[in-house]
């Protein structure tokens, strides 16, 4: 996701951090528990080198040959990968995934760490493509309470939900390459970088990049996204994923048209997602 938008953090009340795009931290706030869920199940993919960050969710546990290890499969946005791994198959030694994300001050810089959270290593592309712009990956996990409490997020059944119904996106938005960004508070030790955002859906929209050779049609969203949200899941008031963010709309290279009769009403989106459609056709695809 190349976007040119500056993240802004607001600390207030000593430990929520509020970002000015329309962002919120708090994880208590969502509205169910499913969709607190789908926050548990969101993962940064971390570039190991300090440079790209993006987002992505827990999508499936299958048993692994070993006894008290399992295969967790995680489905993220294909240029989150590509951009950080020099394979496009097998083991990346470059990234991990990470529960969480944090800043620390160090020497009047911040430094992004992940510490302080669950880390999943070796990770393993199985299937990694352009267009659509969709990566599956991989991790092999042992028994442990948390990944046995973990739960992994389902694709919406019908792929399809009435407009105006509300959308929320959850990741990392605003990390990319902030290893070195400078604090501006004291307070501003351990940010955690986990956030959400809601907006509604407004119907199918074209777009291309300025360097693609044809156009594609995503699912748009009111929802806010900066980098560092490439691969979070959109998700439903049921916590069920519609889409995965590919990109935001209007900050970067795309040009859009507006499709069919989807937009009755139309409202400008803010960010363009991979449709579950073409998600599950991914997934099911050897």
């Amino acid at each position: 996701m190349k976007l040119t938008q500056t993240l802004f953090f607001i600390l207030s009340f000593g430990s929520m951090v509020r970002a000015a795009e329309g962002f919120d931290d708090r994880k208590f706030v969502l509205p169910s528990t499913a969709l607190q869920s789908a926050w548990d199940a969101t993962f940064a993919v971390d570039s190991k080198g300090g440079g790209f960050v993006g987002s992505s969710f827990f999508y499936r546990r299958e048993q692994s040959p070993i006894p008290g290890r399992y295969y967790f499969y995680f489905l993220t946005s294909g240029h989150v990968i590509s951009k950080n791994c020099p394979v496009r198959s097998g083991q990346c030694n470059t990234i991990q995934l990470t529960s969480g994300l944090s800043f620390s001050r160090v020497d009047g810089s911040t430094q992004r760490t992940s510490d302080r959270f669950l880390q999943l290593d070796k990770i393993e592309i199985v299937k990694l493509s352009e267009k659509p712009d969709l990566a599956l990956l991989r991790a092999t996990v042992d028994s442990s309470i948390y990944f046995s409490s973990l739960q992994p997020l389902s694709l919406s059944p019908s792929c399809s939900i009435p407009m105006d119904s509300k959308i929320y996106v959850i990741g990392f938005p605003g990390t990319y390459q902030r290893s070195n960004t400078k604090c501006t508070s004291v307070a501003n030790i351990y940010l955690s970088t986990k956030r959400w955002s809601i907006g509604v859906f407004v119907g199918q929209i074209e777009a291309r990049g300025q360097n693609d050779s044809s156009s594609s049609i995503f699912a748009g969203t009111t929802a806010d996204s900066l980098s560092g949200n490439s691969g979070s899941p959109a998700v439903t008031a049921d916590g069920q994923v519609f889409g995965v963010l590919d990109s935001s709309l209007g900050t970067g290279p795309f040009e859009n048209i507006y499709v069919g009769n989807d937009l009755s009403a139309p409202k400008k989106a803010h960010s363009l997602l991979e449709r579950c459609e073409v998600i599950k056709t991914f997934v099911s695809t050897p």
